[in-house]
């Protein structure tokens, strides 16, 4: 458990001169080294970008991304918190929120970190305690905080082994619960500091998110891929609505200045590729040269959608998200947003340039340029002297918008076709924020999400490695929406006890299951629990001899854990319920 110092004074208001930011460490389990920050302001050390993609050619892809995050309280005012290369200012400060207003440099010096956990380590010490000790990061999870400094009692998830909600590595066998085979967690929020980058008012919100992925060749797509997980608890006392969440990359193709980008509002996708067929090297950078890159960023699983009791059709007017998930599902309040917008910035000042006040960064995750202008179809977006314009969600839809609902159902009499080539763009360096929203957050509320940062090349051909990557992010949507892959499951499940051969003997079908699954190989009665994602339980029993039944008939569709104990050993089974 973390018990930062108990310091006697309280410092409410912190230049952002302190906290010299030091703590940050890599993903590297496959194909990509990616430096993964405290604070979300990733792949950057503030000099240099660190997406190396493949990791061992010394190409880029991605310069910096960042999150933001903005809403309005109950007296219609703006809180925003953002960041993007931290020249002007910090909105963001590691560690977690203080009820108690408890920040200063000693306190916050301890969460300035992040958490690397291996998923061969955790196995090695599980299966074998006595001969490997409790690994490092174990001990030091997060997974609690200090009350006595104002912090929340549950903070970094975890796998308690006996169900006493208390995380006891050394005595319970308790351990991080991760995804793929390595993780990287960080822990942030942004009630500590004045917001001296966007200028907007705090959230009082904290924020945990995990890169991870899998180390798995055979899948070039998966190890290709680094997956982002976020979750984000309003830790205040005050309600927000009309909230966006904006996902803001500056996406550098080794030479940066030769760059297109693009959005497919039906895959949820934002992405940048070559704007010419050789990317070479510049100002030191190398090149991918003719093996030509894109570069991309999908929404796998979005904000959960406010709850209407209805089971939401897709939509394509002004408040509907056509291409969010689990619409017209016959499943109630399981919905979830998609891509809502895709706005590319240029790099400087002005209206169409980047953000520099907290109206103009929700303005941008809401459809709308700095200036208070709508987004419109074609050319640059920008027309503030046209109100006929056509309104547009994303720009750089290309062809991938067949229903129109980039252009709230209207077909563009312009055509259908809408890209940097159309637009008659010259390359050059870019960034944009892909965002989500409109969504409420309550005091107290946490929502999820989950994107993928995707990669695909094709040699001499800049177009084909934009189609390579489309694809590639596909099949990523649909190893994510079952959670298992050739080279494992997203969340590991490890055999407890010496011998893996309850796990080897035990088979669970189907899988995925509907209102009923089987276990087969029992030779002697065992029990069973059931946990979701969570660690919550949600169903226990018996099991007889031979194949057992489970009704599954009260469990909601998604993925949970099987845990099977027989005599003093136990086998972890995932499952996904339809």
């Amino acid at each position: 458990m973390i018990r930062p110092l108990l310091i006697a004074s309280f410092s409410v208001v912190i230049s952002c001169s302190s906290f010299a930011q030091t703590g940050r460490d890599y993903f590297d389990a496959n194909n990509i080294e990616a430096l993964i920050s405290p604070v979300a302001n990733h792949f950057w050390d503030y000099t240099d970008n660190h997406f190396l993609i493949p990791k061992d050619s010394g190409t880029k892809s991605i310069f910096v991304s960042t999150l933001w995050i903005g809403g309005k309280d109950s007296n219609d005012q703006l809180h925003v918190a953002a960041e993007r290369y931290r020249q002007e200012g910090r909105d963001y400060l590691p560690g977690p929120y203080s009820a108690m207003g408890f920040y200063d440099e000693t306190t916050s010096s301890i969460w300035d970190r992040v958490w690397v956990v291996n998923r061969q380590e955790i196995k090695d010490w599980i299966n074998n305690p006595n001969v490997n000790p409790v690994p490092q990061v174990v001990l030091d999870w997060p997974a609690h905080g200090d009350a006595s400094l104002g912090q929340a009692a549950n903070l970094a998830p975890f796998v308690d082994m006996n169900g006493d909600g208390v995380y006891d590595p050394v005595n319970d066998m308790d351990y991080p619960a991760f995804k793929g085979d390595q993780a990287v967690l960080f822990l942030f929020n942004d009630d500590a500091l004045l917001h001296t980058e966007s200028g907007g008012d705090k959230l009082g919100v904290e924020i945990w998110g995990m890169a991870y992925g899998f180390n798995c060749p055979e899948d070039e797509a998966l190890h290709n891929t680094l997956f982002m997980e976020y979750h984000i608890t309003n830790r205040s006392d005050m309600d927000y609505s009309d909230c966006a969440v904006g996902l803001w990359n500056d996406f550098d193709l080794g030479n940066a200045q030769d760059d297109y980008v693009g959005s497919d509002v039906s895959r949820n996708l934002f992405y940048a590729y070559n704007g010419d067929n050789d990317d070479q090297d510049a100002g030191g950078v190398t090149g991918y040269h003719t093996k030509l890159p894109a570069q991309g960023v999908r929404i796998l699983s979005g904000i959960q959608m406010d709850e209407d009791g209805l089971d939401n059709q897709p939509s394509v007017d002004t408040l509907g998200n056509y291409f969010g998930f689990g619409m017209d599902d016959g499943i109630i309040d399981n919905e979830r947003l998609g891509l809502a917008r895709f706005i590319s910035q240029s790099n400087s000042a002005g209206p169409i340039g980047d953000p520099g006040t907290s109206s103009a960064y929700l303005n941008t995750m809401t459809g709308y340029w700095n200036d208070g202008t709508p987004l419109t179809y074609g050319g640059n977006g920008y027309n503030p002297n046209d109100s006929n314009a056509l309104r547009a969600r994303s720009m750089y839809p290309d062809t991938a918008d067949v229903v129109h609902y980039n252009t709230y159902g209207v077909a563009p009499s312009s055509g259908p076709v809408w890209n940097e080539s159309t637009a008659s763009n010259t390359p050059g360096d870019r960034r944009g924020v892909g965002s989500m929203g409109p969504f409420d957050l309550s005091a107290g509320e946490e929502v999820d999400f989950t994107i993928a940062y995707v990669f695909a090349q094709k040699e001499n051909d800049r177009l084909g490695a934009v189609t390579e990557m489309k694809a590639a992010s596909d099949h990523i949507q649909e190893l994510f929406d079952t959670q298992i892959t050739d080279c494992g499951t997203f969340e590991p499940g490890f055999t407890l006890g010496v011998e893996d051969e309850l796990t080897t003997r035990l088979a669970l079908y189907p899988n995925p299951a509907g209102a009923s699954a089987t276990i087969a190989g029992l030779h002697t009665q065992a029990s069973y629990r059931i946990t979701d994602m969570k660690g919550a339980l949600v169903a226990s029993g018996s099991l007889q001899v031979g194949n057992a039944v489970l009704d599954l008939s009260t469990l909601a569709p998604g993925v949970f854990v099987v845990e099977v104990m027989q005599e003093a050993t136990t086998a972890q089974i995932r499952l996904v319920k339809r």
